[in-house]
């Protein structure tokens, strides 16, 4: 889901271009390799997760597309940037803006990564698509994404007994992108999948329907936009106690805040919801396979 960006011939984030040929046709190939690989290794270790992308191989030229929702590549990655937001004081509103520095778009690669921090599966899932259909594509669905999400939100809230997902409020992170846009093409664009199962990363919260669902937090409210302050400021102050490379392992083990508090601010989809609990909250990973595009 999350993933350094690896040096290649060429990055794009512009998406006003076209970047298939009209009267080429193209196969779509799902993509996958481990997170963070060689950059933060301990991190990729412990998560045990996965960065997904979506590749494209023209058919008749036998050159390269890579699409993936990845750190931009002028973002130079700080763990706590994806932990917390900084919280600035508006003196217009009196409120605090929170503000994510952790920057990710949609990016455009001309080749696909090969060698040890490669794309490891590379499932072909259709053929014989359209320049023209992709380029339709591109400035529908992936110019979208990119306009719409500008940092991860990862962790989903799911409650345990049945895997019914909380407010039905997706996260979006890398696997988001690759399964919406495949359902993008077939719903939209007619495209035919081959039915490959390609597997679907999930990292969400689990809920116990015995406890108080988990409140919406209104960011205009002056009690709870300061609630979320005060909590990140904590959440800040935690952090600042050890080095980068245990933040996110700590974070996703509930291992970060003093006292294993049983108090979480989660921010999902722009917004953010308060949930209490009489158990510790750390995330679960979950890889299933679908049949692509995908149900979820």
């Amino acid at each position: 889901m999350l993933c350094l960006i690896q040096i290649l011939s060429q990055n794009y984030t512009d998406l006003t271009n076209d970047f298939f040929k009209a009267d080429h046709v193209y196969q779509i190939r799902a993509l996958e390799t481990p997170v963070f690989c060689d950059d933060v290794g301990t991190i990729t270790r412990l998560l045990n997760t996965t960065h997904a992308g979506l590749g494209f191989i023209d058919m008749n030229d036998s050159s390269e597309l890579v699409f993936e929702y990845n750190m931009h590549p002028d973002y130079i990655f700080k763990p706590i940037d994806f932990l917390r937001p900084r919280a600035i004081l508006n003196e217009s509103t009196g409120l605090y803006d929170f503000i994510w520095d952790f920057n990710v778009t949609v990016i455009v690669q001309d080749a696909l990564r090969k060698g040890k921090c490669g794309w490891e599966k590379n499932i072909v899932v259709a053929s014989g698509v359209s320049g023209v259909i992709l380029n339709a594509w591109q400035h529908d669905y992936a110019q979208w994404f990119q306009d719409q999400y500008h940092t991860y939100t990862i962790q989903e809230m799911w409650y345990s007994d049945n895997l019914e997902r909380f407010d039905n409020q997706h996260g979006n992170q890398c696997h988001d992108f690759v399964w919406w846009g495949m359902q993008s093409l077939q719903n939209t664009y007619g495209v035919k999948f081959n039915g490959k199962e390609v597997r679907r990363v999930f990292v969400y919260y689990l809920l116990n329907r015995s406890e108080p669902a988990p409140q919406y937090l209104n960011l205009s409210d002056k009690a709870d936009n300061l609630f979320i302050k005060e909590f990140y400021d904590k959440f800040n102050a935690a952090a600042l106690k050890y080095p980068e490379n245990e933040l996110i392992e700590r974070w996703s083990t509930g291992k970060l805040l003093e006292n294993n508090e049983l108090a979480l601010v989660n921010h999902l989809q722009h917004q953010y919801f308060f949930m209490k609990t009489n158990e510790k909250k750390f995330l679960w990973y979950e890889s299933k396979p679908h049949v692509v595009p995908g149900d979820e």
